[in-house]
């Protein structure tokens, strides 16, 4: 966790945006994949458990498909500092629509960690390097790693077209943190423009602004196929 502050340098307050709307269409297995169970637990459940744990998240909002049988169901959705909105048709639409609800319940001068529900195993050690960074900036920025593997570009025939220099390239990941009302209106300049946003930070740079890098760790993988369940439980019982 952070260390505490000291009364003439208060913290700004921090707000978690989960999102949730995806349908697990790559999982291999039926329903969403933020529902598969692993070790007693949905993958839903041990991320709102990352975020419910620290003392220094003001509330929690989930944008969710309205017509999601389960998110009602799950552990953690019952804390008073869990709020679950309707998600969008993409996740840009989704984040935002948690980001509007905020509007209405935040200050503007209160930042955001948006994170992906399918990513569990987050550690808080770095999301306290994160908020530190953001708060002695002033800059948003994001958890990601450099990207170790060869990278090859191929065309749609499973071809490879060309060999990609991996220096400089670095794997996103969540959370991504950024001013509340800053990054609202990013989001929004780029649906107005129709631009495709595949997270906070593309938003934020198309606006215009710095975004910083934070290390993570590479265990921060998103649940995406089946046989991620196996590698997210082998570390979930090392840290039980």
């Amino acid at each position: 966790m952070l260390s505490q502050p000291n009364k003439q340098h208060k913290l700004p307050r921090v707000w978690v945006v989960i999102a949730n709307g995806g349908v697990g269409k790559r999982f291999g297995a039926s329903g969403a994949k933020q529902y598969a169970k692993v070790l007693g637990k949905t993958i839903f459940e041990w991320t709102l458990a990352q975020f419910l744990q620290r003392t220094d998240i003001a509330g929690v909002v989930i944008p969710s498909n309205p017509s999601d049988p389960y998110v009602g169901t799950q552990n953690g959705v019952s804390d008073s500092r869990v709020t679950i909105v309707n998600g969008g048709e993409n996740r840009a639409q989704s984040v935002l629509n948690g980001l509007i609800w905020l509007g209405n319940h935040a200050s503007a001068a209160d930042w955001v960690l948006v994170h992906d529900v399918a990513r569990p195993l987050v550690q808080a050690i770095d999301i306290d390097n994160l908020l530190a960074h953001v708060f002695n900036t002033g800059c948003g920025a994001i958890l990601a790693c450099p990207i170790a593997d060869t990278v090859k570009r191929v065309n749609e025939h499973q071809i490879i077209e060309e060999t990609i220099p991996r220096d400089g390239l670095w794997g996103a990941q969540t959370p991504q943190c950024f001013p509340l009302e800053t990054l609202k209106a990013a989001l929004l300049a780029a649906m107005d423009k129709h631009l495709s946003v595949t997270d906070e930070a593309s938003a934020m740079e198309i606006a215009g602004h710095r975004v910083g890098i934070v290390q993570g760790q590479r265990t921060n993988i998103k649940v995406t196929y089946a046989e991620d369940l196996a590698f997210v439980a082998s570390q979930l019982e090392v840290s039980q």
